[in-house]
């Protein structure tokens, strides 16, 4: 009996530890391209769209920028409107028209206190210094 507790605790550090390594993964795609870039910028130089223009100082980030982009938007879940629809109340309660229905409005005379109200200093305060 022991050998299979151990086996299902086993199997469940090492099925946590790759669902770590996978969001690792996923949180930092956009650090894999960075990477990327810094070792191999001789080839997004090369590739770089803004060759012909030095003056620029570009070396490939545009290249980059777009790899970066086309990422995100493959990731993006797509976002789609759907058609929004009028939401009735009469649709989703039963009403009887039998009963009468009354409204009580109760009147509260305006406010006439034009200083501060005192309030519980007792319960409202800053935490006490332990130390």
């Amino acid at each position: 009996m022991d050998g299979v507790a151990y086996l299902c605790g086993l199997v469940q550090k090492v099925t946590a530890v790759i669902l770590f390594f996978i969001f690792l993964l996923q949180a930092f795609s956009q650090g894999f391209y960075c990477l990327d870039y810094i070792f191999r910028k001789k080839a997004y130089i090369a590739q770089c769209v803004n060759r012909n223009r030095p003056m620029l100082h570009c070396d490939g980030k545009c290249l980059l920028m777009q790899r970066i982009r086309e990422q995100e938007k493959k990731d993006a879940p797509e976002m789609k409107i759907a058609k929004q629809e009028p939401v009735s109340l009469q649709h989703h309660y039963i009403v009887d028209s039998s009963v009468p229905v009354t409204y009580h409005r109760e009147a509260y005379p305006p406010a006439t206190i034009q200083s501060p109200v005192k309030r519980s200093y007792a319960i409202f305060h800053p935490p006490c210094n332990l130390s």
